[in-house]
C-alpha cells in the first residue's frame, strides 16, 4: 500500500498515507494497538498538510515537532 519511503534531513524515514487510505486503514488501528491520540495525530496531519505521516520503524504517526516542520515543508514542494 505504501509505495514510497521519505526521509528527513537526518535520516527518519517514513511513509504519506492519502485521506482515502487512511479511511481503509482507520478501523485496523484499533487492533493494532494504537491509541486515539494516534489516529488523532494522523488527522491533524492530514488536516496540516493533506497526508498522514507515519514513522516506518514503528508504523506509528509523528508527533515531533521539529520532525513535522521539515516534512511538512517537503510536502508543500510536492508536485501536486
Amino acid at each position: 500500500m505504501f509505495e514510497t519511503i521519505y526521509k528527513t534531513s537526518y535520516g527518519l524515514e517514513y511513509f504519506l498515507i492519502s485521506p482515502s487510505q487512511w479511511e481503509i486503514l482507520k478501523p485496523l488501528t484499533y487492533e493494532c494497538g494504537w491509541t486515539d491520540y494516534d489516529r488523532m495525530q494522523v488527522g491533524l496531519h492530514i488536516m496540516n498538510c493533506g497526508y498522514g505521516i507515519l514513522d516506518t520503524e514503528y508504523q506509528k504517526p509523528i508527533d515531533n515537532e521539529y520532525d513535522l516542520d521539515e516534512i511538512y515543508s517537503s510536502v508543500e514542494k510536492m508536485p501536486k
